[in-house]
């Protein structure tokens, strides 16, 4: 197996790995879940098959991609209620 070959599948790999792990920040998750997806799109267009370890990267892209839209969506309505809170007086910031 030539390196190139090797580095694209760890790539896919870890890009997966830290897409999931990095998925409870919203968008970090959300940009690290995509890489892991395109790396595995290309390495299946370059070589035409998949590895366990593109299999697994992919999987864990699509686990990380999805718990990182929930994530951020959250996040957002999260600031926008706290935002909201602050401005009509039920919180105080002192």
């Amino acid at each position: 197996m030539d390196t190139q070959k090797q580095t694209l599948e760890n790539q896919c790999l870890a890009f997966g790995i830290v897409g999931i792990a990095l998925s409870e920040t919203g968008l970090l998750g959300l940009i690290f879940s995509i890489i892991a997806l395109s790396k595995n799109k290309t390495y299946r267009a370059t070589y035409g098959e998949t590895t366990n370890k593109t299999k697994t990267g992919h999987a864990l892209g699509k686990a990380g991609l999805i718990i990182s839209i929930i994530m951020t969506v959250f996040w957002i309505v999260f600031t926008i209620v706290m935002v909201g809170a602050t401005i009509s007086g039920v919180i105080s910031i002192q």
